[in-house]
């Protein structure tokens, strides 16, 4: 029940994104409030990444994802992933969405508990420059891939030879 409430404040918000009505996207957001207490703070920031990026507004992209980050416990493992390659490929050059990709990946990959996500965490400290922590997650990664196949085992020995 609860993810179809989820799923209908999305996708009103997504309605008042792109209709330009705020009070639909406040009406959202309420709604979340009211129905799921547990994921509202992070929705929100979700939904005023989306606003901020649909403004071209950078500074407020980042003020969003990082109280999306700071919220985002709750929150389903393939939408960390997610939220934290989109900010690390498309704002990766500003520290803070580095900084907030790494802490949301490293949740997705506690959560995830496979060798893919404590790939992308060991890629984000390498793009921060963090070879130390990148070779912490890369190992963590490969004793995990030791039970996944032979792809995720050639994906660690692959990005070994980067650091």
């Amino acid at each position: 029940m609860s993810e179809r409430i989820y799923s209908a404040c999305f996708k009103t918000a997504d309605k008042a994104l792109e209709n330009q009505n705020e009070e639909l996207l406040r009406e959202a957001k309420e709604k979340m409030k009211l129905h799921y207490p547990q994921r509202a703070k992070a929705f929100a920031a979700r939904v005023d990444m989306e606003k901020a990026l649909l403004d071209k507004e950078v500074k407020n992209y980042l003020k969003a994802l990082d109280l999306f980050t700071k919220n985002a416990s709750e929150e389903p493992v393939a939408l960390l992933r997610q939220t934290a390659q989109y900010a690390a490929r498309q704002h990766g050059q500003e520290s803070a969405a580095l900084e907030s990709a790494i802490a949301l990946s490293v949740m997705a990959a506690e959560k995830g508990g496979t060798s893919a996500y404590y790939m992308d965490l060991a890629e984000l400290y390498l793009k921060k420059g963090d070879k130390k922590s990148a070779a912490t997650a890369v190992e963590k990664a490969k004793s995990l891939s030791e039970n996944e196949g032979p792809e995720e085992k050639q994906r660690v020995r692959d990005f070994l030879g980067k650091i």
